[in-house]
Order: structure tokens, then C-alpha cells, then sequence
């Protein structure tokens, strides 16, 4: 059944060239693999380039390389490559990739492209499935992590997560539009959730692998509570900065100004007993992000070589560790996770 339609891949790059030459040796060895694959190299390396076409000898799917003239971040590189294959390709689903995040089982392209095929035989204005999700809850303005007892079947979320092989029909990208650039990296896939949503289609998870990532995790009965502390880094910044520009898009001032509160006035002050020199740090930089978010300063804005001692889970979001936390990172760089915490 999976053979009959076409399934195509964008997975962005950004100085990794050993992560992804073990990445795409992982793919590879799907038992239902992607027909085209378009890699988007966010640093323009030859290097890079070669690796692609010594890839390309034996890979069961097909391998193309995009450079970006700029580091357009993973937002913006997804976007680029969704932009490519809706001009050039007559794919009928997309899996946006990264290029350290491969699929955990040999089965897990086939399992969820079955998934979305069943699905959109029998759900009207499906635009997207995948492993894992989440909920925005407006009224507090976090992402909201599903209970245990809701992962039954098919599971509507607003989003599906990053890195947790989600797919995204063609007609759903063709009417909503491809990923949105200018938030360069974090919540990428919460933006284009809440957008579809907003467009009348619905967002499905596949209830079986969510709870299998969880059990896998030991995240069953979990109960996570959002970080009190400030978290000072690139990515705490860029985060930020998205979840106040996505609030105010939607013409929610009151949730934007909730979350600028707990992020410029509530942790730094229960910090500041900790450690007053990462608190007056945290100020600034929630400071900066939120004042970026409500004006659209938009784009790459941080140096995104910058070290995240933070751990790179989006845990550290305050969204109560929910299960999208594996998020791309690919034009910011940092520390492996010292203590991954997901499903």
C-alpha cells in the first residue's frame, strides 16, 4: 500500500558531517525508505556536497543537494527545501528531517506512512500525522503535554513534533504555505501546527508509537513540571523570541503577555536566590527576546555558534516536558544532552 504513493524528505544540515553521514546510513536501512531525499546545507560546504554524492551510490532513496547562500537556520532551511519540491516534485507527503535525529527502529517510515494513509482515507482535511504532539493552551499560554489515558488511537494535537517523524500532505503545504523562515529555530513545527489548525485541517498522532516512546523513555506516569530557573543560552533566546511572535500573530496579547511576564520578571526573581548572576543574565536575554518578538525583529538574531550548556531538549521552554522535545537545532549549535528528557 506505502509504494503507491511518493514520500519525499527535506533534512537540514549545518556542520554535522559525521552525524549525517551516520544518519543517512540509518535511513537507508528503513525497511519502507523515502523516494527523494533534498538536503539543505545550511553552511554551502563542498564537503558536505561530496559526502551527498558518496552517499548517493548505494542509498535506496534519492539523494539531492540544496546549499543556502546563509545560515538560514533549521526553520529556515525546511522551508527552503518545501519551496524546491512544491515547484519540482509531485511527492504526495513530506517528512521534514534533521541531521542528527535518526529514526529510533528500522520499521518507523513504514509504520507511520501506513499510519497517514489509513488516516486520510477516513479523517476529512487531514494535513499532518505524526509519533508525538502537543496542545497549545491559550488561556495559559504553554504547550500542554498529553496525559497518559489520552493516548488511544489516533490523538488530535495541535502540532506533531519535530524529529518524531512527522508527514505533511501536499495539499495541506500547497494551502497553508511551507514552514515559516523567520523564526529561524525553535517552535518551527508549533507555528505551522497552529496555522493548519487555524486553516480548518486537522493534526493527528499515532497513539501506539507515542506510547511505545514513552514506555521506551520510562516517561509513563511521568507528571513533568516546567523549569523554574533561567536557562541563558542561543536557543533559550531564539524560543523565546517565537513563542511571543506566535502568540501575537494570533492576536493573543494575553498569553504573549504571560509568558514575557514569567520569562522577564517570575524566574529571574525565584533565580536570583540561586544564583543573582544568571538571573540579572536571564532578565536581559527574556528582555531582548520578548522585545524582538512583539516588534517582528525576526530572523537569525543571536550568534548561533554559541554554546548551550543547556540541556537541547525544548523541556527547557516551559512547556512542562512535553513530548516534542527532540527539536532541531540545525544552525545552532551545542552541548549533546547530558540528561534527555522526552516522551
Amino acid at each position: 500500500m506505502t509504494d503507491s504513493v511518493r514520500i519525499c524528505g527535506v533534512l537540514v544540515t549545518y556542520r554535522r558531517r559525521d552525524e549525517l553521514e551516520k544518519t543517512l546510513a540509518i535511513i537507508a536501512k528503513q525497511t519502507r525508505p523515502l523516494d527523494r531525499i533534498l538536503i539543505v546545507d545550511n553552511e554551502d560546504s563542498s564537503a558536505t556536497h561530496d559526502l551527498i554524492r558518496r552517499a548517493s551510490v548505494d542509498h535506496p532513496s534519492t539523494l539531492d543537494y540544496v546549499a543556502s547562500a546563509e545560515n538560514l537556520g533549521s526553520a529556515g532551511g525546511w522551508a527552503l527545501g518545501m519551496e524546491r519540491l512544491l515547484a519540482d516534485d509531485t511527492f504526495d507527503w513530506l517528512m521534514p528531517l534533521d541531521d542528527d535525529d535518526p529514526p529510533v527502529d528500522e520499521w518507523d517510515f513504514q509504520r507511520m506512512i501506513e499510519f497517514a494513509l489509513t488516516a486520510k482515507e477516513e479523517v476529512d482535511n487531514l494535513a499532518a500525522v505524526g509519533i508525538i504532539g502537543a496542545r497549545f493552551n491559550w488561556r495559559r499560554g504553554l504547550i500542554e503535554r498529553l496525559g497518559d489515558h489520552e493516548l488511544e488511537g489516533r490523538v488530535d494535537v495541535d502540532y506533531v513534533g519535530s524529529g518524531h517523524m512527522p508527514l505533511y500532505h501536499r495539499d495541506a503545504i500547497s494551502t497553508a504555505g511551507v514552514f515559516d523562515a523567520k523564526l529561524f529555530f525553535g517552535y518551527t513545527e508549533v507555528e505551522y501546527g497552529i496555522r493548519l489548525k487555524r486553516a480548518g485541517f486537522k493534526i493527528l498522532a499515532n497513539a501506539e508509537m507515542w506510547r511505545e516512546r514513552r514506555r521506551e523513555k520510562k516517561r509513563i506516569g511521568v507528571q513533568p513540571k516546567p523549569a523554574k530557573l533561567c536557562a541563558v543560552s542561543a536557543r533559550k533566546y531564539y524560543v523565546i523570541r517565537n513563542h511571543i511572535y506566535i502568540t501575537l500573530k494570533n492576536g493573543r496579547w494575553d498569553a504573549a503577555l504571560k509568558q514575557a511576564t514569567i520569562q522577564c520578571l517570575l524566574k529571574p526573581a525565584y533565580t536570583f536566590f540561586s544564583d543573582p548572576k544568571l538571573a540579572f543574565a536571564g532578565a536581559r536575554q527574556a528582555i531582548a527576546a520578548c522585545w524582538n518578538g512583539m516588534t517582528g525583529r525576526m530572523g537569525r538574531r543571536n550568534e548561533p555558534g554559541d554554546r548551550d550548556p543547556t540541556n537541547r531538549q525544548t523541556a527547557e521552554l516551559d512547556t512542562a516536558d512535553h513530548d516534542t522535545a527532540k527539536n532541531t537545532d540545525c544552525g545552532v549549535k551545542q552541548e549533546k544532552p547530558t540528561a534527555p528528557t522526552r516522551g
